[in-house]
């Protein structure tokens, strides 16, 4: 029998207990004596109890008590039952909230390694491509001669500069240094350009 059944019944026993007893109290029972003596006649005493309703209001008034008790335990069964069945769902769905937070977190880590990984691929091919670059430079340096070799070299530590600063760093005289560079220029080996008034240097990619 399921709890709102029973607070049904019970809410019927108090509700029947507490009409008697109403009426009991508000309505005492009349009773008819028989008083015999030389004429016998009948006599009506108001407001008397007999074993009868005593014992009836006895009953009531303990069915009225057990039902009151009753009631009070089943509802608060009942409320502590579905307090329970609120808790549990509300643990299930932070289970599931904190599951979903765990696998978030594990795919993020897992595309945070992905993308290391590739990155550290990137890196490396960059490097290597640095370093071939490095060595092919180096190998070609080798079979430059005197000034080449000394031009091609600052380029290369230094980056591109304007022809005056390539003058200050290899102290070749000015017109031994445009004549070199004009050979490298008709080479491939060097690229120059106008910046502002005076020409920039820099390596050609070999």
């Amino acid at each position: 029998m399921s709890s709102k059944v029973k607070i049904a019944i019970y809410m019927l026993i108090f509700i029947v207990s507490v009409i008697v007893l109403t009426s009991k109290f508000l309505y005492p029972p009349t009773v008819q004596v028989i008083v015999q003596g030389d004429t016998t006649y009948v006599q009506e005493v108001p407001n008397v109890y007999t074993l009868y309703d005593c014992m009836l209001m006895v009953l009531a008034s303990f069915s009225l008590c057990l039902s009151t008790t009753l009631i009070y335990f089943t509802v608060r069964d009942l409320e502590l039952s579905e307090k329970n069945t609120v808790n549990k769902i509300d643990l299930s769905d932070l289970n599931e909230h904190i599951g979903k937070i765990v696998s978030s977190k594990v795919d993020d880590k897992i595309n945070g390694n992905t993308d290391d990984i590739q990155n550290f691929e990137v890196g490396n091919d960059l490097k290597t491509t640095e370093n071939e670059e490095k060595l092919r430079m180096e190998n070609f340096i080798k079979i430059l001669k005197g000034n080449e070799k000394t031009i091609v070299k600052i380029l290369m530590d230094h980056g591109e500069m304007t022809q005056s600063e390539l003058f200050e760093r290899t102290k070749i005289p000015k017109s031994t240094l445009s004549r070199t560079l004009s050979d490298l220029e008709i080479r491939g080996i060097v690229l120059r350009y106008e910046h502002g008034i005076s020409k920039k240097v820099k390596l050609n990619k070999l």
